[in-house]
């Protein structure tokens, strides 16, 4: 537990009284390189009772880390009535649903995002009529026998379910998923998928290159597109300067804060999609 700071053990235990109400209640967690993110919401509803989001230490941290320090917590003490777990990843692609063999599935994602060499699965997009073929973490395996009735998902399921709802019915949209050292792209044209694709990143300007890149490929005007932006940070300068280009620029979930200070747009869109 090394990567955590050492005064965030007793804060992170779910309150008994919660567990309690486990029937009733989903349980949602998000496992990025760079946080840890875990929430109660009502299964019936989505109103908040529990969250938190526990940063790693830049610099410290490891995968081994992050799954000790899942599995120390008391979150598994009871059965929720929903449990549903995300995970980022770099290598995912759409597949047309009439074009996707499972067991050619390894080929179209390495075809579309270079050698996985880790483990891989698929899930069904309905809204695109696709299917999401993606990169599995091999540590997620830990995971999954502590949460044995958990849905596992990459986060670019959540990101893309809820990216079609706000799109614009005319004209072109882009969202932006920002994490650490990681950001997801996704353009559409009156709510029809365009472009879906990760990127590495190490700064603000290269957000700004890869969306500038897309328009230009896709051949729209950057400076007018309805840009959508999700960050778990506070640190508000890539917004910043993806607005000084564009005129559309806006923080989804930028408004949450006074509901549930600790919920990130991941939580959320835990309980609106998943």
């Amino acid at each position: 537990m090394s990567s955590f700071s050492p005064e965030i053990a007793a804060h992170a235990l779910m309150p008994k009284d919660l567990l309690s109400q486990a029937s009733s209640m989903h349980f949602a967690m998000h496992l990025s390189p760079t946080y840890v993110e875990a929430v109660l919401a009502e299964a019936a509803g989505g109103e908040f009772h529990w969250a938190r989001s526990f940063r790693i230490e830049a610099g410290h941290q490891t995968e081994k880390d992050m799954v000790a320090f899942v599995n120390d917590r008391n979150w598994n003490e009871r059965v929720f009535r929903k449990c549903t777990i995300s995970y980022d990843v770099l290598k995912f692609c759409l597949v047309p649903a009439a074009f996707f063999n499972p067991e050619s599935a390894l080929n179209m994602l390495e075809f579309n995002c270079g050698k996985v060499d880790q483990g891989f699965s698929h899930i069904e997009m309905r809204e695109f009529d696709a299917v999401l073929v993606h990169e599995v973490p091999t540590w997620l395996g830990v995971i999954t026998h502590k949460f044995p009735n958990g849905r596992f998902f990459p986060s670019a399921y959540l990101f893309l379910k809820h990216a079609k709802t706000i799109a614009e019915r005319d004209g072109h949209s882009m969202m932006i998923y920002q994490d650490g050292s990681m950001m997801m792209l996704c353009v559409f044209h009156s709510r029809k998928l365009l472009l879906a694709n990760a990127y590495p990143i190490q700064n603000e300007e290269d957000i700004l290159y890869y969306a500038s890149n897309a328009a230009m490929r896709l051949n729209f005007d950057f400076e007018h597109v309805y840009l959508r932006i999700y960050s778990h940070t506070k640190d508000l300068s890539g917004l910043n300067l993806l607005g000084q280009y564009n005129r559309h620029c806006d923080l989804v979930f930028g408004d949450q804060d006074l509901q549930s200070p600790e919920a990130s747009f991941i939580s959320h869109l835990h309980i609106l999609c998943a």
